[in-house]
């Protein structure tokens, strides 16, 4: 699908390729600058905590709660590969450009509805019908975890807060469910065996 999105459609191939190396969400991909991706970092204050701490204000205000503090900015280095996609991107473009203008005002970022629409056109172009921004970020996630089977790491990738909702959010609760039962003895087996 990357190949194809390289020749058809540039700008939702470097969405894809920033939510696959660095799991962030689409609404936080979709509000970088040119000057956000010049540097070896990426740092984004993540749309969900921005969300989550205004929430945390309000019931404070409402009912005299001390709100938790928000997670920090995610920072994570640039992959080379990466890094060389976004420098042919950007090349030409001043720093206070977005990275995605929308077609309409390029003064605004493009809408999540269109790079999904964009996304999903792509994927059923190569026969992936039930593609969509979020399988991006799982991929990338479920790529991090499946390299060394480490939660912790993929939980620290991921950005969650627990372990618990990594696993939860990776769908091993099954699959560690289906390892249990295939390591099981067959119990029929062993009680004939019992009986000879």
């Amino acid at each position: 699908m990357l190949d194809y999105l390289e020749e058809n459609d540039i700008m939702v191939y470097v969405i894809s390729s920033i939510m696959l190396y660095t799991a962030f969400r689409i609404g936080d991909v979709l509000q970088l600058t040119v000057r956000d991706v010049r540097g070896d970092t990426l740092i984004i204050e993540e749309g969900k905590t921005k969300y989550l701490s205004r929430l945390h204000k309000k019931d404070l205000k409402e009912r005299k709660k001390r709100p938790r503090q928000p997670k920090p900015p995610r920072e994570i280095d640039i992959h080379p590969d990466l890094k060389r996609i976004l420098k042919e991107y950007t090349y030409g473009k001043s720093n206070s450009e977005y990275l995605f203008p929308s077609p309409r005002d390029r003064n605004v970022p493009i809408s999540y509805s269109q790079a999904n629409r964009r996304l999903k056109k792509a994927g059923a172009a190569v026969g992936i019908y039930d593609m969509a921004t979020h399988v991006l970020r799982k991929t990338s996630i479920t790529m991090v975890y499946e390299k060394d089977n480490d939660l912790a790491e993929a939980q620290n990738y991921a950005g969650h807060v627990s372990p618990t909702e990594t696993a939860k959010y990776l769908g091993l609760n099954k699959v560690l469910r289906k390892r249990s039962i295939k390591k099981m003895d067959n119990l029929t087996e062993k009680r004939k065996k019992n009986r000879i």
